[in-house]
């Protein structure tokens, strides 16, 4: 798969399986998402949600896409907070709010 159709099967996908670390084990949440043209995946949380309580911990985190006809993705790297106001993440917000 080249990175035009990993792009392409990446933003095919709203909702994604997010794994974080948390205080007992791993943990999944399925999140919506959108993906950046550098392949970031963009998903957002609220404050007092496990997810968010386990990336303030440990930022790493697995992504997986899955589907159609068992074809998934496993995309491993680090949260990185975004401001949800202003201007300094205004491009990853688009992104988001489009997808």
């Amino acid at each position: 798969m080249n990175r035009t159709e990993l792009l392409s099967y990446m933003r095919s996908h709203k909702l994604v399986v997010i794994g974080t670390s948390g205080a007992g084990g791993p943990q999944g949440a399925l999140v919506g998402i959108g993906v950046a043209d550098d392949l970031q995946v963009i998903f957002d949380t609220v404050s007092d949600s496990r997810k968010h309580k386990n990336l303030q911990r440990d930022a790493r985190v697995a992504v997986t896409f899955a589907g159609p006809g068992e074809r998934t993705l496993q995309y491993e790297g680090r949260a990185i907070p975004m401001n949800a106001t202003g201007m300094t993440d205004v491009n990853y917000r688009e992104i988001y709010f489009l997808a």
